[in-house]
């Protein structure tokens, strides 16, 4: 049965200054690091967010690792572009 590629939920996790980004299939590292275009803005003042970005070792989850500590009760804007799986399927 085909599975189609996309992103099952999105997990804050402010006490480690983190973002999970969570697929259903395995990403692909090389085209993750050299193609994936990921973005966060704050929404109010539309400032971007300084992060790194990785996936896990499952290889199925993005994760997004905040430089500062995220803004309380303050609603972000996270894009996510150019994302493939192993077999290079896009989401």
């Amino acid at each position: 049965m085909y599975q189609e590629f996309c992103i099952l939920d999105v997990e804050p996790k402010a006490y480690e200054k983190k973002l999970i980004i969570y697929t259903n299939k395995d990403l692909s590292r090389t085209r993750f690091e050299t193609e994936a275009q990921v973005q966060v803005y704050e929404r109010q003042s539309k400032s971007e967010a300084l992060f790194t970005k990785s996936i896990d070792e499952t290889n199925k989850n993005i994760v997004i690792e905040f430089n500062d500590w995220p803004i309380p009760n303050t609603e972000y804007i996270v894009s996510v572009k150019n994302l493939y799986t192993v077999v290079d399927e896009p989401i």
